[in-house]
């Protein structure tokens, strides 16, 4: 058994070195290290050793196999990296060639519309203002004289951050911060 061990073992290396593909690589591992391999064939006949040979066998098995996995995974590095370089010697890349454009994005129709009409009214001579999309209950409210009891200060209609801090509910506020300046 240990004779065949040995004679598994030096076959095993010299196919390994004498591999140039990942397949073959592939191919040495399955024949070698795979379910219906030659180390499970081996594995399969401890059981017809005596006890105490069992473990000595079974220590020597598991060092092969340790060093034969250790091969093929050193050889399917290094041949991963010659297929890499050899990709890179064929893929050059000219860099005095010009670039790609890029393309940009748009505006959305609306936005496009909404700076139409602001440009009008600005060529018109208005003032276009703008304002904080969360706003002070003072300015969304009480600077536009909505009393405390209006139904647009319930909670259903307007959606409070806190207890003084409110979503805008309209751009009335913006016209109070512009009279405020």
């Amino acid at each position: 058994m240990k004779n065949k061990l040995n004679a598994l073992k030096d076959e095993a290396s010299l196919n390994i070195q004498k591999a140039v593909t990942l397949q073959e690589m592939d191919e040495i591992r399955v024949k070698y290290l795979g379910k219906k391999g030659e180390f499970t064939e081996i594995s399969k006949s401890m059981r017809d050793l005596s006890p105490e040979e069992r473990p000595a066998f079974g220590q020597m098995v598991n060092e092969v196999k340790t060093f034969i996995t250790t091969l093929v995974e050193e050889k399917t590095n290094e041949i991963s990296q010659e297929v890499k370089r050899e990709q890179l010697k064929l893929e050059t890349l000219d860099i005095s060639l010009p670039g790609r454009e890029v393309s940009t994005g748009g505006l959305h129709p609306i936005t496009e519309t909404m700076n139409f009409l602001k440009n009008i009214f600005v060529e018109m001579g208005f003032d276009v203002a703008e304002g904080p999309e969360v706003e002070f209950t003072s300015y969304n409210f009480d600077a536009l004289n909505i009393p405390e009891t209006h139904p647009s200060r319930d909670l259903q209609d307007t959606f409070y951050m806190s207890e003084n801090v409110v979503l805008r509910t309209h751009t009335s506020p913006v016209q109070a911060r512009y009279m405020e300046k």
